[in-house]
């Protein structure tokens, strides 16, 4: 089944002469399926969930509350399959029907947090639903997810096993008239790739394939903390955002010789900021 709850309940109420919902949904899940051919695969809405969600938009939602919630990405045809999941959904949503004003170009409030696989997400933001061309201010950041937990991932799509690791990224985002500014900060940590014992079976290829990228790691890591991380910088058009590859290496330099950057939110990004990002030079990051 691709998508099933427990319960959703929906109260209306009038408020200035309006007739605004609050809606309510308790224990979601949602099966994402990928087959060897699209029509084997399900990663998408039916019509009818479609028309359902269509039927939404025209309430008034004065708050959607989300408790309880899973997600999963899941393959049958590679070798290991492929359970990769999102639990303990919560997400508070807040005049999501409401037009904006000039004094406020983002009347929704956004709330998110989940676990994945021994880390933690959490995104806070606002936005303008009723915009066509996305419109919206986004600070996300990912704690301490398990590598090791999603090797059957890394696997089946990058050859990779991941014997050990963890995963951290934060990121602000705002976009608006068709352009996104923000950043991406992502940070791997205590990562081994390469076990002699365990991946010896793979082959030759495989072999050098992980003691290559394992070396890689080791060069631009931070030594003293075992630590690999960057910086992406994002202006661009929302069609296709700048990131340049150059950026990328460069922060990695940098961050060989420098405190690693911490994954943290850094507060510099709004929506008045879109289309205004500066080239940001690597150094000592603020905390």
């Amino acid at each position: 089944m691709f998508f099933s709850l427990d319960n959703m309940s929906i109260s209306l109420r009038i408020f200035k002469r309006k007739l605004l919902a609050d809606i309510s949904v308790d224990n979601f899940n949602v099966n994402l399926v990928k087959g060897m051919e699209d029509d084997d695969s399900q990663l998408g809405l039916d019509k009818a969930w479609i028309e359902f969600a269509k039927q939404l938009l025209f309430l008034n939602i004065s708050r959607l509350q989300v408790e309880n919630g899973s997600t999963h990405f899941r393959t049958y045809h590679t070798t290991p399959p492929i359970d990769i999941f999102v639990d303990n959904i919560k997400l508070v949503a807040e005049d999501l029907n409401i037009r904006s004003s000039p004094l406020d170009q983002l009347p929704a409030d956004v709330h998110l947090s989940a676990h994945i696989h021994g880390g933690t997400l959490k995104v806070d933001g606002t936005m303008n639903p009723r915009n066509p061309v996305p419109t919206f201010d986004v600070n996300a950041e990912l704690q301490g997810l398990n590598l090791a937990e999603i090797n059957s991932l890394l696997l089946a799509y990058a050859d990779i096993d991941v014997n050990r690791g963890t995963f951290s990224m934060s990121a602000e985002l705002a976009a608006k008239e068709r352009k996104i500014s923000g950043y991406v900060k992502p940070m791997v940590k205590d990562l081994k790739l390469f076990n002699w014992k365990q991946d010896k079976k793979g082959g030759l290829r495989k072999m050098i394939k992980e003691l290559f990228i394992d070396g890689v790691v080791s060069l631009f890591k931070n030594q003293r903390s075992d630590q690999l991380a960057t910086k992406v910088v994002i202006d661009g058009e929302i069609t296709g955002p700048d990131v340049s590859l150059w950026s990328v290496v460069g922060c990695m330099l940098c961050n060989a010789f420098v405190e690693s950057l911490l994954p943290h939110v850094e507060n510099t990004i709004s929506i008045d900021s879109v289309g205004n990002v500066q080239d940001q030079k690597c150094g000592n990051p603020s905390k």
